[in-house]
């Protein structure tokens, strides 16, 4: 992967080619479930928008760490109960490809 100063700067090297990222794969890379990345691609919004939309987002499990790092540890220090205390669910990764 790699990245250009030109204006389409989303590329992937495969096998000695280069192409543009599609808005799909931006998306999974940010860990944007499949349901709602079909609703972005079928609301008839422009690519450039898409491409935008996902650059200025967080990765969806980073964010959600952050916020149990934040609030559900922090809660248990004081000792109050939480009512997210269950296990984290395993998360099988797509495939970008």
């Amino acid at each position: 992967m790699t990245t250009s100063k030109w204006q389409d700067n989303n590329f992937a090297v495969i096998e000695y080619w280069i192409r543009k990222l599609t808005p799909r794969e931006c998306f999974r890379l940010m860990d944007v479930p499949e349901h709602h990345i079909n609703r972005l691609l079928n609301a008839g919004i422009s690519n450039s928008q898409l491409y935008k939309l996902a650059g200025n987002s967080i990765v969806v499990a980073c964010l959600y760490h952050i916020f149990r790092k934040m609030f559900c540890e922090t809660a248990r220090e004081y000792g109050a109960p939480t009512a997210h205390s269950q296990e984290i669910p395993d998360v099988q990764q797509l495939s970008l490809f």
